[in-house]
């Protein structure tokens, strides 16, 4: 039986969650920032386990934001565990290794996340991706970003 991994992180403490195929939540804990913690917790998972990773950087860009390059991505609808996203690469930039980020937030809380990868983007092309989602979106307003790869 496969599990999903989910980790909310934080400056000191995060939240692991990890949820099986089936739905049922396997573990649920707020532990300190650390390997030796996070280790105790999820070490024992196989290798290729999918894990949900959903972050929005704090602090200043890598670049200043008039040059960075500008991506459209929205939410086309949610499927049976997944969002439909489109990407539109307005900017005079192609974009390589894209990460598409997905969650989905209901009463205030988290309820589901998701990331799925886009290889390349060239400049001016739209496309759609589906990004799988761990837990239950129904009901929630979904966002979705990708933030941009190549800055010249």
């Amino acid at each position: 039986m496969s599990v999903y991994v989910g980790i909310d992180v934080h400056r000191k403490r995060s939240q692991v969650a990890v949820i099986a195929e089936d739905g049922k939540v396997q573990l649920n804990r707020n532990v300190v920032n650390g390997s030796e913690p996070m280790l105790r917790l999820i070490g024992g998972l196989p290798a290729g386990t999918p894990v949900a990773a959903v972050g929005q950087p704090k602090g200043p860009l890598p670049a200043k934001p008039q040059t960075l390059p500008k991506l459209d991505v929205t939410a086309k609808g949610e499927a049976k565990g997944a969002v439909r996203a489109s990407i539109a690469n307005t900017s005079g930039i192609p974009q390589y290794e894209l990460e598409i980020y997905a969650w989905a937030r209901k009463g205030g809380r988290y309820v589901a996340a998701g990331r799925a990868d886009l290889p390349f983007l060239n400049s001016g092309d739209t496309t759609q991706v589906r990004v799988p989602l761990v837990g239950d979106p129904k009901g929630a307003r979904i966002h979705v970003t990708a933030p941009p790869t190549i800055f010249q």
